[in-house]
Order: structure tokens, then sequence, then C-alpha cells
């Protein structure tokens, strides 16, 4: 009974125990049915990884294909580099040779320098013997004049004093004085190993004719085709008509030794009293006026400071004097003047007369007469241009009237007259105007 019983127990354990691997089985069966589409994702996920595998294979293989192509550049690189190291050692070998071919160079150069500082010392010394030449060839060719003069007026020869002396460029050039003359000629080139006293006998220049009866301007003919020459005659006949023949008695008082005192009735005409060194001498190198430059015959009275410079600036519608160009140029912005600050009174074509009275445009008249005063030998200046009435020729153009020439009368005698042109234009050496006026 008792096995029995055990068996029984036994059988319900078994029983239990079936139950429960049927239970476990049923587990087993949905963990089976869980484990499949794991099973399945598993599968999935070891192709993917075959897969990733396969790339990472093939990616591999493509690293080791570019470490090999980076190890192939790293050689070339380092033979590049050995290449590189042998240009920079050829290179500074070059460099040094370059070097050396410069020192070289700076030694030819040197050389070249010495060769340069002796050929200069060559030239100067040249130089100098060229003006050894040419003072001996002006040496010879005044003595050829003063043997000319000599041949041509026989023993007389015409004294010149000596008024000043300048150096330049190794040349001596003195402003002499004829004595029989009452004009200063330009500077005279004479050698500088000349002496002075040596330079005091010129080339004969004939005196002036006595004055004889002048003729009337109104004698002159209406048509004057040239005019080659200008004689005193001439020059007198145009002061009388002016009333300005008292300039024949001042020179002839002037060289008879008997100074006059000066006259203060205005007259531009000189009385010679002041007739000193200075005066006598021109001061005034060159001028510039407009589109022209003028080499001055004789002294004007310009401020001290002017006469050392090399050239004179003049405004052509002023006459307004200043030191320098960019003075000039300053003054032109300025400077609202395009003709002759007064009346035109004359106009044929191009050619114009202008009307200045000396009393209402004193700064023009004063300056006026200190251009002219620079190619007139016989004019003063007082500053005094009340009485004087001036009349300025001009030629016109784009940019205004431009100044010719000029001659002044007596303001009382208003009148002027077709010979009183003609007179002056033949002073002037203008006489080429006349065909354009042609009146």
């Amino acid at each position: 009974m008792v096995y029995r019983d055990l068996a029984m127990s036994y059988h319900d354990t078994a029983m239990f125990y079936r139950d429960t691997a049927t239970s476990y089985r049923d587990l087993s069966m949905s963990y089976h049915d869980t484990v499949t589409p794991y099973c399945d994702l598993g599968l999935l996920y070891r192709d993917t990884v075959t897969s990733y595998r396969d790339l990472g294979a093939s990616y591999r293989n493509v690293a080791t294909s570019y470490r090999d192509t980076v190890t192939s550049y790293r050689d070339t690189g380092m033979s590049y580099r050995d290449l590189g190291m042998s240009y920079r050692d050829t290179g500074t070998s070059y460099r040094d040779l370059g070097t050396s071919y410069r020192d070289i160079a700076m030694s030819y150069c040197n050389t070249a320098m010495s060769y340069c500082d002796i050929s200069m010392s060559y030239r100067d010394t040249a130089m100098s013997y060229r003006n050894t030449a040419m003072s001996y060839r002006n040496l010879g060719m005044s003595y050829r004049d003063i043997a000319a003069s000599y041949r041509d007026g026989g023993t007389h020869g015409s004294l010149a004093e000596i008024l000043s002396v300048k150096d330049i460029s190794g040349r001596r050039l003195f402003y002499v004085h004829y004595i029989d003359l009452e004009v200063v000629s330009p500077a005279t080139p004479v050698p500088a190993a000349t002496e002075t006293s040596q330079a005091s006998v010129f080339p004969q220049v004939s005196p002036p004719n006595p004055p004889q009866d002048p003729p009337h301007p109104s004698q002159y003919p209406h048509e004057i085709s040239e005019i080659t020459s200008i004689k005193k005659e001439d020059v007198i006949s145009t002061l009388q008509y002016l009333n300005l023949i008292n300039y024949y008695k001042d020179s002839q008082d002037s060289s008879d030794g008997a100074p006059s005192a000066p006259r203060m009735t205005g007259s531009l005409v000189s009385d010679r009293s002041h007739d000193d060194i200075v005066t006598r001498m021109k001061n005034i190198e060159c001028i510039e006026l407009g589109r022209h430059r003028l080499k001055p015959w004789y002294f004007s009275p310009y401020p001290q400071e002017l006469t050392a410079l090399p050239v004179l600036y003049l405004c052509e519608f002023c006459l307004k004097y200043g030191h320098s160009l960019r003075c000039l140029q300053r003054h032109l912005t300025k400077c609202d003047l395009r003709h002759p600050p007064g009346n035109e009174i004359y106009r044929k074509g191009t050619i114009s007369f202008f009307e200045i009275d000396g009393r209402k445009n004193k700064s023009y008249s004063q300056n006026l007469c200190l251009l002219a005063k620079c190619f007139l030998d016989h004019k003063t200046l007082y500053y005094d241009t009340d009485p004087f009435l001036f009349y300025v020729m001009t030629e016109y153009d784009c940019k205004g009237f431009h100044i010719v020439g000029y001659f002044s009368k007596i303001s009382e005698i208003t009148s002027i007259k077709k010979e009183d042109v003609i007179s002056t234009l033949q002073y002037l050496n203008l006489i080429n105007y006349y065909k354009v006026i042609n009146y």
C-alpha cells in the first residue's frame, strides 16, 4: 500500500512534471516563435555585418592603396627634397659666384670712375684751352676790327672809356662809352688777359653830323615801303614837331661839359644832369613781356633788388613788374586788364591805339616809362607823368591787346596827325605796322 501510495505520489509528481513540461513546452514554443524573428533579425544583422565587413575590407584595401600612394609620394617628396637641397647648394655656389662677379664689377666700376674723373679733368683742361683759344680769337677779332678802322679812317681812332667790368664764364665783358657818342654800346667781350689800358681804344665810330634845318614831318612820303636806317635829323624833326626839341639842346649842353639844372616841367627828355656812372650802365639783363624776351640797351631805375635777377617779368597788360615767373602767374590771376587802361582811339584789323592820361593812370604811365627807359638813352623819369598823354599801339588776339610800342605828347596838344604816327613808327623801327594801318 505504501508502494502504491508512493507510486501514486510519483505518478502525481510525474503528471505535475508533465504539466510543467507541457507549460515549458508551450513557453518554449512561444519563445521559439519569439526567437524565430530574432533569429531572422540576427541572420539579417549577420548578413549586414558581413556586408560591412566586406566593405571594411574594401576600404582597408583602398586605405592600403592610399598608404602605398602616400608612401610613394613621400619617397617622391624625399627625392624632391634631396633635389631641392642640391639646387640650394647649386644656388649658393651661384650666389657666391655672383658675389665674386659683383666684387669684380665694383672694381671695374671704381676703375671706370677713376677713368671718368681723369676724363673730366681732361675735359676741364680742354675747356680751359678752348676758353683761352676763344679769348685769343676775340682778341684777334678786336685787333682785326681796330686794323679795319685804321684802314678805313686813317690813324684817327675813337676812344672809349670803360664804365664797368664783368666776369662771365671766364670772359671779361666791358661796358664802354665811346667818347664821340652820347650812347653806351652793348657789352663788348674782351679777353681776360687784356688790361684796362689796352681796352681803351676801340674801332672808329664816325661822329654825328652837325644839325641842319630839319624838314617838317609833312614832307615824309605818304606811302613808305621800307626803312633801313634812322638818321639823327629824322629824330630831331620828330622831336621838334612833338615840342620836345629841347632834347637836342640838352645833348649839346652835356657834350660841352656844362650841366644844366633839372627841369621841373615834367618833361621825360633827359637833361643829362643825372649822368653819373651808375645811370650810364645797363642794369637789367633780360625782360620777359608776354611771349617775348627783350634785351635792354640802357639803364632804367627799376628797384635795386630787381637788377640782380637774370630775368625781369612784366605783366603785358598793366606792365607791373615781378621777381619771378611764379609772382607773375599769381598776379595774372588777379589782373583784370586785357588792354592798356585808356580810351581806344583807333582800330584797323588787329591794330589799335589807346590814349592813356598820365594824370588818371599814373601807375601804368610810370611802369611804361620804366620800360621805355630800357631802350631810350636820352630819357629821364621824375615819376611826374601828369602833363603827358601816352599813345600805346597794341596788336589784338584771343588773349587780349598786346603792347607793341608807344609815343607820348604834352597833354595840352591833343591833336594827332598822320605825320606824328609815321615819324614815331620810324623812330621805333616799327614802320612795317604803318603798312597795316594804311591811312
